[in-house]
């Protein structure tokens, strides 16, 4: 976030001051300073060869050859050797097609193609792995520092999402404090973006600034030696390939500003009305400034994370472990239908002797029977889950508004393996107020099955999933998951019950958590501590290894330990 901040403002400053550099030179600059046979022009050197070629400083590993990507960035040199040209002829003619930018933008297309260099990548989900990798950054600034070009990024895919191709720009815009500007194949122009043969980003530095002064004050347009490529030792290509919601955001604002501009519309420095009248009356029937763009339309953020959460709620399992919880569980499954309408939803029973069983099949919840114990009914309902997320929550617990929201969100990011939604006491006073705010903490007396266990499925499976365990199973899930990966908190309330707080007096009750969690954390049996726990005589359960009552340290936690399938990617 940092780093985006100090990337937008420089950006804001650099393109403050390169608005002023063109109008200055839109003023001073005007037609045939170049001619037809300049290289800016034709984008050819002294011996007749293209001068892209030898600007092509950095291709990404792919299976194209050293000429299909040359063939592909002459063809974009080409486009902007066009764009020049079109500054050639001195009037305009009356008849023919209209000059879509001044003279002086114009001229800044041969700075980029004949004096920058181009960088070669596979797709958008390539450019972001390279630009997101701190090494490739800091190369690719290294790069402009020294060389003083213009940077143009290409794409070899032709076929790029409109949205996706936005958002690409947007992360660029994050991690670069250089001018990002878009130019596509697509049906409408991507933010300020123009049309091309190749997808293309420019990467606006400033360095264009020199070379206009130079033809300003010689009349000849200058052209540099071939560029170097030293900085770029690989590999590269170790960052992230998704977009964050901070790119989104980036660009549905760019977007925003866009629609601000009226009929101008990406179009900076033209009258879009004289080069463009037949889409006067398009701008009109929509309404006038601000309501009419000429360009692709950039979602909301806010709305394409809802989208999100409708797609991805079909791969999300609730498990419910639950014995004789009549009284309770209805609640529980009301309000996980209706904060996640479409996840799949199982009730595992342990042999309950009340109407358990039928309520959960009221909800419309999938009943499954087996052994009482929570560990073993959370892995029962584990195994028949559908989902790519599994979601395990205890029968007298709330799930709150907006989980589905705050778990696709945290789940788009596939680096989140687990995590747990926020413990929140309905209860009203300080003391709830404080236990609230520190059941958000990454420790072991906050990370308990009361919280929630969202967990994504193969990471489940690959950490061996929740131990088969009647007391602490919770406890000794997320001990283990926490050795393989980062704890995400969700933001979304999960409401638990403080009957027992009040029962037994919060004080007393809290000291007898933290001496009972402590305990199992040093090595503790967790079926003696269970019993202490529950005040009752030890029940017996899946831990046959419980066979030392007078012993509370030692205890086997579980049948054999948890296999890791270290061959499996986290």
């Amino acid at each position: 976030m940092i780093r985006a901040l100090y990337c937008w403002v420089r950006q804001l400053a650099l393109v403050a001051w390169e608005s002023l550099v063109v109008v200055f030179f839109m003023k001073v600059l005007g037609p045939r300073l170049v001619g037809a046979d300049h290289p800016w022009v034709t984008g050819l050197k002294g011996n007749g060869e293209p001068i892209w070629h030898d600007n092509l400083v950095y291709r990404s590993p792919s299976s194209a050859t050293l000429e299909d990507d040359r063939a592909i960035v002459r063809k974009v040199g080409t486009f902007l050797c066009r764009m020049v040209a079109r500054s050639v002829p001195a009037e305009e003619i009356a008849h023919g097609p209209k000059r879509r930018m001044p003279h002086a933008v114009a001229y800044i297309h041969g700075a980029v193609h004949h004096n920058g260099a181009f960088l070669v990548f596979e797709d958008i989900p390539d450019l972001l792995a390279h630009v997101t990798d701190r090494r490739f950054r800091r190369a690719l600034l290294r790069f402009g520092r020294l060389e003083r070009r213009e940077v143009t990024l290409v794409l070899r895919t032709r076929r790029v999402d409109p949205t996706a191709y936005a958002y690409c720009i947007g992360c660029l815009r994050g991690q670069l404090p250089w001018f990002s500007n878009g130019n596509g194949p697509t049906g409408k122009p991507v933010l300020w973006g123009n049309a091309a043969p190749y997808p293309v980003i420019n990467l606006i530095n400033g360095a264009w600034m020199a070379d206009l002064w130079q033809l300003f004050r010689t009349g000849v347009a200058p052209t540099r030696p071939p560029a170097q490529g030293d900085a770029f030792v690989g590999p590269f290509g170790a960052g992230r390939r998704h977009f964050t919601f901070g790119d989104r955001l980036s660009a549905w604002l760019q977007y925003q500003d866009i629609r601000a501009r009226g009929f101008k519309g990406q179009l900076v420095f033209t009258h879009r009305k004289l080069i463009e009248p037949q889409r006067v009356l398009e701008y009109r029937e929509a309404g006038g400034w601000g309501r009419w763009v000429g360009c692709h339309e950039v979602p909301n953020p806010l709305r394409t994370l809802a989208r999100e959460v409708e797609e991805r709620q079909d791969s999300l399992s609730i498990i419910v472990p639950a014995l004789n919880e009549a009284h309770r569980i209805g609640r529980c499954l009301g309000a996980a239908r209706a904060a996640l309408p479409s996840a799949e939803l199982i009730v595992v029973d342990g042999g309950s002797s009340d109407d358990t069983v039928r309520v959960a099949s009221r909800h419309g919840a999938r009943v499954v029977v087996a052994p009482a114990g929570r560990g073993g009914q959370c892995r029962a309902g584990a195994q028949v889950a559908g989902g790519d997320v599994l979601f395990f929550l205890h029968a007298d617990c709330i799930v709150g508004e907006g989980a589905a929201t705050a778990i696709a969100a945290r789940f788009a990011d596939p680096r989140t393996r687990f995590g747990k939604l926020r413990l929140t006491y309905a209860e009203p006073g300080p003391l709830y107020a404080v236990l609230n705010r520190a059941a958000r903490a990454d420790h072991y007396l906050a990370n308990t099955g009361d919280h929630g266990i969202v967990v994504r499925r193969e990471f489940y499976d690959a950490i061996g999933g929740i131990p088969p365990l009647r007391w602490f199973e919770d406890m000794a899930f997320f001990r283990n998951a926490r050795r393989h990966a980062r704890l995400a908190v969700i933001d979304a309330p999960l409401y638990v019950s403080a009957r027992r707080l009040k029962a037994n007096g919060a004080v007393r009750q809290l000291a007898l958590n933290t001496v009972v969690m402590t305990a199992f954390a040093l090595g503790a049996c967790p079926e003696r501590l269970g019993a202490i726990y529950a005040r009752t005589r030890r029940e017996p359960g899946p831990n046959r290894h419980c066979t030392r009552p007078a012993s509370v340290v030692g205890c086997t936690l579980w049948p054999g330990p948890i296999q890791t399938r270290a061959s499996r990617p986290m």
